[in-house]
């Protein structure tokens, strides 16, 4: 697989651009994971957040599914605040201060 990064190159290219290696051809991919960090073709390492959070809220979530007939109430809010609380926030600030999100003013 390969993956192109750059305006320049990739305005040039045609769209049937194909990269061969011997008589194999390689792959083109949008994003690819290097060193455990995803990056798309813009060199933009969000879809890596993307994909570590809803990862982490879906375990979570998933505790806290199977546990709401066996915990009290008190126990599966301390679960919520301990598991997804604290990567909801970050993420929250993280997107804040990249500019991902901004707040509307009420």
């Amino acid at each position: 697989m390969y993956l192109l990064t750059g305006k320049k190159i990739q305005s040039n290219l045609p769209e049937e651009f194909l990269v061969r290696l011997g008589n194999h051809q390689i792959k083109h991919e949008q994003s690819v994971k290097y060193l455990g960090v995803i990056v798309d073709e813009k060199l933009n390492w969000s879809s890596h957040l993307i994909k570590q959070i809803e990862t982490k809220l879906a375990f979570s979530s998933s505790v806290i599914y199977k546990t709401r007939n066996i915990l009290p109430l008190n126990m599966l809010k301390l679960l919520y605040y301990s598991f997804a609380y604290t990567h909801l926030s970050c993420v929250l600030q993280l997107c804040y201060s990249l500019g991902f999100w901004q707040p509307r003013h009420i």
